[in-house]
């Protein structure tokens, strides 16, 4: 019989490609979505999709019934959500959700929970540029704190002994579907002038979906991962101008930076704060977004190339190469 998995938020960019390999691998696939069954993918027939609101019990039981595996990668698009709406929305899904989906796993006898975390429930420090799992600070953005909740929340549960878990905490992800982290990046270079903010040598962590999907699934095959926190990116961080440049490159198109004092951008940084707060809505920057892309932010995968003996396939060049040679 072949091995079932649950995907929780298979609608979205990760959750969709990790839908998509676990059919490779012959798994049985269900693959949920909120509002959006288009963002799961059809591999011809192979996969079923289930409309599942995690806060609501009776849906996430369904959704775990019949289930080996449980894949956690749920987020929610912030457009159209006041502040104080998304804050309510996100801390919610990774504290009354995922224990709803805690408890449908366990009713259902599933043989193991692999969250999907992320670096941001990494804090950050002054004067720190590359972090690992043993950092510990509660962040000051919402989706952190909430991711980080989510976290404790299954690690209290696998000390019980009731359930296995794992948790992956991804950089920042790229990919055809989408750039991320990228996006503006190569934005800027098709208008042929990218803005750098200060000398573009602070150091940055990103990494191709396929190294996220293929940890994913190791963390679900390997036992060694029961009960720990392992982060996947590229194997080394690379500066703001190493990332400008490699897109530069693969795109094939001639451009020129234009360096800016940094600290224009976190008085910027401030004033979306300032704005936030007083309006009560959800901007698309902060003072910690900021400082995020302005300092060092990079993060160390020693720990599941050593504990797992996991190898990380794509480097930034053919990550990219992936990416574009993907495109329409």
């Amino acid at each position: 019989m072949k091995p079932s998995s649950l995907i929780v938020g298979g609608s979205g960019f990760l959750g969709s490609h990790l839908a998509k390999a676990l059919v490779s691998r012959h798994f049985n696939v269900r693959a949920t979505f909120h509002s959006n069954p288009t963002g799961v993918p059809s591999s011809g027939g192979l996969i079923e999709p289930m409309q599942v609101d995690i806060c609501e019990k009776q849906e996430i039981s369904k959704a775990c019934q019949n289930m080996d595996y449980v894949f956690l990668s749920t987020n929610i698009n912030p457009s159209n959500m006041s502040k104080e709406q998304y804050e309510k929305k996100i801390y919610q899904i990774n504290t009354e959700g995922v224990e709803n989906t805690i408890q449908a796993a366990i009713a259902h006898n599933v043989k193991k929970i692999v969250f999907i975390s992320s670096v941001s429930a990494i804090g950050m420090e002054p004067g720190i540029d590359i972090y690992d799992e043993s950092f510990c600070k509660i962040p000051d953005e919402a989706y952190g704190r909430s991711k980080l909740a989510a976290e404790k929340i299954l690690l209290n549960t696998y000390q019980k002994g009731i359930i296995d878990i794992s948790i992956l905490r991804p950089s920042a992800i790229y990919g055809k579907d989408d750039l991320g982290l990228l996006t503006k990046i190569v934005y800027f270079i098709d208008k042929g002038i990218v803005p750098m903010m200060g000398n573009g040598e602070n150091l940055q962590s990103v990494t191709y979906i396929d190294n996220v999907v293929n940890a994913s699934i190791a963390l679900m095959e390997n036992n060694r991962s029961s009960g720990s926190i392992y982060i996947i990116s590229d194997r080394t961080p690379y500066t703001v101008n190493e990332l400008v440049q490699a897109v530069g490159k693969e795109i094939g198109k001639n451009y020129r930076t234009i360096h800016f004092p940094v600290f224009l951008l976190r008085c910027a940084g401030n004033a979306f704060d300032f704005f936030g707060k007083i309006s009560g809505r959800n901007l698309p920057y902060s003072r910690e977004g900021v400082e995020s892309i302005v300092s060092s932010r990079a993060f160390r995968v020693d720990k599941i190339q050593k504990e797992l003996n996991f190898s990380i396939e794509h480097n930034l060049e053919s990550g990219l190469r992936n990416t574009f040679l993907e495109k329409p």
